[in-house]
Parts: structure tokens; sequence; C-alpha cells
């Protein structure tokens, strides 16, 4: 009785969870992308300090 139990438990969550999926991806993918910009953004903002100190130590 138990494993009907458990099995009928499983199928509910299955089919709650299942139709949800393409909706959890698709925010997942949303925010592998945002911290995707994030990392490119802060790349640049690193590359230009680099540039700046750069050009302070041939100014000494």
């Amino acid at each position: 009785m138990a494993s009907d139990d458990d099995y009928m438990r499983r199928t509910v969550i299955l089919e709650e969870e299942v139709p949800n999926a393409e909706s959890y991806i698709s925010q997942y993918k949303i925010g592998i992308d945002h911290q995707q910009r994030r990392l490119r953004n802060l790349n640049y903002e690193l590359g230009r300090l680099n540039e700046r100190i750069g050009d302070v130590d041939h100014d000494t």
C-alpha cells in the first residue's frame, strides 16, 4: 500500500511540476544571460582600470 501511495504522490508531483519545467528553464536561461552581461561589463571596467594603472606607471 505504501508503494502505491508513493507512486501516486510522485505522479501528482510530476503532473504539477513537469508543465512548469519550461518556465523554470526559461528563467534559468534569463539568469545566465544576466550574469554573462554583468561579467562582460565587469571585465570591460577591469580592462579600463588596468589601462589607467598602466598609464600611471608609465608616467612615473
